[in-house]
């Protein structure tokens, strides 16, 4: 038996989002006379926000994450199995992209009711302008008056590197899964390719005997 490399690959390519964002904004701003630029990281796991060469873990309610991430890990796992093993191996390939394929899309869609419920808040519609506009992909100023002074800050988010490797990794173990055989044995081969059977005649075959003389 022949593993399914194109289903490991995938496996593996859905591991290695995980320790990339998911999804990134990044912000630049100025107060007077100085720029400050910070930049928004959410996996599937954290939140964090660096700036200043320091990096902070945000406060966010991350239950789509975590569902997302146990998702991915089990489809991930499912994955490998499935292109380790000679029966049910579609069918385990099948399942892991079912389930990478909700992560993402749960993922996807936490995260924007989440951003939906930040910008509905009333600090984001009242004391600064142009907050409500966040979304999985936007871009943007912010206004904001603090202590007198008016600042402001761009803004632009987008769905991150993790994410999109992610949606390879489904593709690649959706592939995987077509490109199995029924199966890799003789056994199976002949199961699902019978050979043609001999057909044995009816009529009984004479045989002529000759005794010589003695």
């Amino acid at each position: 038996m022949k593993p399914n490399f194109i289903g490991i690959s995938g496996a593996i390519i859905a591991f290695i989002s995980l320790v990339l964002p998911w999804w990134t904004m990044t912000l630049s701003g100025s107060m007077t006379t100085i720029t400050i630029g910070a930049t928004v990281s959410v996996y599937p796991c954290q939140a964090t926000v660096s700036t200043l060469g320091l990096t902070m873990s945000l406060p966010m309610n991350m239950w789509y994450g975590w569902l997302s991430l146990a998702f991915i890990i089990i489809g991930a796992l499912l994955a490998i199995v499935g292109s380790l093993t000679v029966y049910a191996q579609r069918k385990l390939l099948s399942v892991a992209v079912t389930l990478v394929f909700l992560s993402i899309v749960i993922f996807a869609k936490g995260l924007d009711m989440q951003l939906s419920e930040l910008s509905s808040m009333p600090f984001a519609t009242t004391t600064i302008s142009g907050f409500s506009g966040i979304g999985l992909f936007s871009g943007g100023t912010i206004n904001a008056t603090y202590a007198g002074v008016e600042v402001f800050i761009n803004y632009s988010s987008y769905l991150s590197f993790g994410f999109w490797l992610g949606f390879i990794a489904m593709i690649i173990i959706a592939i995987a899964a077509l490109w199995v055989l029924p199966s890799y044995s003789v056994s199976g081969f002949k199961e699902v390719f019978p050979q043609p059977r001999r057909k044995v005649s009816e009529k009984p075959v004479m045989v002529e005997s000759h005794r010589g003389d003695i």
